[in-house]
């Protein structure tokens, strides 16, 4: 059967050796039950099999409406095993960061390899103080996509602590924020711009002359691009 089949299997078999039954659930056997036949004992394994496989499909369901919600929000879920190191990315953390799995080999260096070089100390520096002081984190950090493209990264976190008190585990999520930070530093700008164009405007009220407001032209000029 097809592998994301969730029909159970029920086999009745009067050969119950391991072999036979290995070959049974390789075949994609769910259960099965030895003859002679106990009608109770069937009925039993048939409502736990069916049970299980409404289970199963309840799960698929929730992970792709979760999987779906994530890609609408362009939010990811991730866990780190510290003392494993390893990394599990849900989903829409392989589409932000622009990886197929087999690009990303869940190790935390594997991670701080995909972050810009400018923001890896600081990346690096907050998630080991997280660690150390067994507190929440969030920070905003770049990625480079292989194709070189960057993204604005908002991401959180924050620790488990195991049965020794070292941390075991950390959990969080990744937003991507690019088109957000972009917005608000159009907006940035476009305030910078119109403060230069009132200033000027107040100089020609005072009545500065035309080489003087021409000079203060280029000079609020010059100031907005240096600040873009």
């Amino acid at each position: 059967r097809h592998p994301n089949d969730p029909t159970p299997i029920l086999v009745v078999t009067a050969d119950a050796d391991p072999a036979s039954l290995d070959r049974a659930y390789l075949a994609g056997a769910t259960d099965f039950v030895a003859k002679p036949l106990h009608a109770a004992l069937v009925a039993h394994r048939i409502r736990y099999l069916l049970r299980g496989s409404r289970a199963l499909v309840e799960l698929a369901q929730s992970q792709r409406s979760l999987s779906r919600a994530q890609r609408i929000a362009r939010l990811g879920s991730w866990e780190w095993n510290v003392a494993k190191d390893g990394i599990v990315w849900f989903e829409e953390i392989y589409r932000i960061f622009g990886l197929s799995r087999d690009q990303f080999d869940g190790t935390y260096e594997g991670f701080l390899a995909r972050v810009h070089a400018e923001d890896r100390e600081f990346v690096r520096n907050e998630v080991s103080a997280a660690l150390h002081e067994g507190k929440p984190f969030s920070i905003d950090y770049r990625i480079v996509r292989p194709d070189k493209a960057q993204r604005r990264i908002f991401a959180q976190g924050e620790v488990t602590h195991g049965a020794n008190g070292k941390p075991a585990r950390m959990a969080g999520t990744v937003l991507d924020i690019t088109e957000r930070r972009q917005a608000e530093e159009a907006l940035k700008a476009l305030a910078r711009q119109q403060r230069a164009a009132a200033e000027l405007g107040r100089a020609a009220l005072r009545g500065m002359d035309l080489p003087s407001l021409m000079n203060e032209a280029v000079s609020l000029s010059a100031r907005t691009l240096a600040v873009e």
